[in-house]
Order: structure tokens, then sequence, then C-alpha cells
């Protein structure tokens, strides 16, 4: 089964080649086949991974859409286009921003699990704009200390 790894950058941009990328990613940039589309209107993009025995473990979610997340249903046809429910696994972790085109995590790096959870939760901790962002020149890792 196939994926991404772990510790990978990912980055999107619609109609962009790779080399209109790059100033962006720099050498963290590796060119995938396939297919990968999103709406111009709403969309919303899961991260996830299956653990030893295939369950899925939510690890990240994020939607574009002028209403947010919907309410959760177990029934498919609750949902239209432009839809979607934030999996109940990722709401205490969830973040709700204002839309714009790009946003980067600009709070603190280093500390315990809950001071770091607190802290990518907070809409003050990311700088949004509709511009191009460069990201990653700067970023330092995050390092998780014991409570």
């Amino acid at each position: 089964m196939g994926g991404i790894p772990a510790g990978s950058v990912v980055s999107y941009e619609s109609g962009s080649s790779k080399s209109d990328s790059l100033h962006l990613l720099g050498n963290a940039w590796t060119s995938e086949s396939g297919s990968f589309a999103l709406s111009s209107k709403s969309d919303a993009v899961l991260l996830y991974c299956l653990d030893n025995d295939e369950d899925v473990v939510h690890l990240g979610a994020a939607t574009y859409s002028t209403a947010g997340w919907s309410t959760p249903n177990i029934y498919q046809s609750s949902f239209s286009s432009g839809q979607s429910a934030l999996p109940s696994e990722l709401k205490s972790y969830a973040v709700t921003l204002p839309h714009k085109d790009n946003y980067f995590y600009s709070g603190e790096r280093t500390g315990s699990l809950h001071q770091l959870h607190d802290a990518l939760i907070d809409p003050s901790n990311w700088v949004g704009s509709n511009s191009i962002l460069d990201v990653l020149s700067d970023q330092e890792p995050f390092a998780v200390l014991p409570d």
C-alpha cells in the first residue's frame, strides 16, 4: 500500500508546475504522479494513516468552505457537493480560520504535548495571506518535551 511517508512536506498548487513551486519548497519538493483535484468553491482534505489493524487514525483535516465544517451525519446522502464533516476524533484538535489562500503556523514549536496542542488550535498562531508565502526557509522543527 502506498501513501505519504511520515515527516513529508506536502504542498499543492493548482495549475502549477514543479518548477513554479521550487521557490516555496526548495529541496524538499518531490514530484509524485497521479491525480489530485480540489473543487474551486469548497473542499476538504483529510490526513490519516492506518494502524496495525488497518483501522483509520485521523491525523488532521482542512476545509475551505465559507460554511465551515458541516454537522456530522452517518448518511452520505445528507451531504451535497461542497460539504464535509469534521471527523469526531479531530473535534478537539480543530482550528477555524477565516478564508485566505495560504496559511502557515507561526506559534511556539517547543513545549509539552498539551502546550503545543493548545498553541496549534489557537487562531492567533496562524498567519494567512492571499499571496504565495515562503514558509519553509525559517521553520524550526517541533520539539515535544515531557510534561
